[in-house]
């Protein structure tokens, strides 16, 4: 069974995987921990247009999760806001 250091290491190694982190936070859930919501918020999100409604729906909750967790853990997941997808990507 794999550990929460399993995940990380698997995450840092593989960053752009996103089924990866949803199966962490699959994991995170059976755990009991709270930062699941922050991890499929914060996925659902990257994969929206900024000018899209649900993206501004999910914003303001992303910004209260963070709050709620570790600033280190967030950091390391790109969950501090310090990593940006181009506006454009979606088009327009």
């Amino acid at each position: 069974m794999p550990t929460e250091a399993d995940f990380l290491r698997e995450i840092k190694a593989r960053s752009t995987d996103p089924v990866l982190r949803l199966v962490y936070a699959d994991w995170l859930d059976e755990h009991g921990d709270a930062r699941a919501q922050l991890v499929r918020v914060s996925e659902e999100m990257r994969t929206l247009p900024v000018f899209s409604d649900r993206y501004w729906e999910l914003k303001p909750i992303r910004a209260t999760l963070r709050k709620r967790f570790d600033p280190s853990w967030c950091k390391r997941l790109s969950y501090d806001g310090s990593a940006y997808e181009p506006v454009l990507a979606h088009g327009i």
